[in-house]
């Protein structure tokens, strides 16, 4: 099955265990989430979120 190029903050939300509040609230401050904004859509690229969030881990081996 095709992976969707785009979510909105619903799906993302839950996929990541995060409140659709805190999505709200990265977006209007540190960002550390990659959002697309089509008009006044605003749409998450699950791609993109991944290798975002790979970028912040910590810890593990070393």
């Amino acid at each position: 099955m095709l992976e969707p190029l785009l979510v909105d903050e619903h799906t993302l939300a839950a996929a990541i265990g995060m409140s659709v509040a805190w999505l709200r609230a990265d977006r209007r401050g540190k960002r550390l989430v990659p959002v697309v904004r089509l008009g006044s859509a605003v749409r998450y690229s699950p791609s993109a979120v991944r290798a975002a969030l790979a970028a912040r881990q910590e810890g593990g081996g070393r």
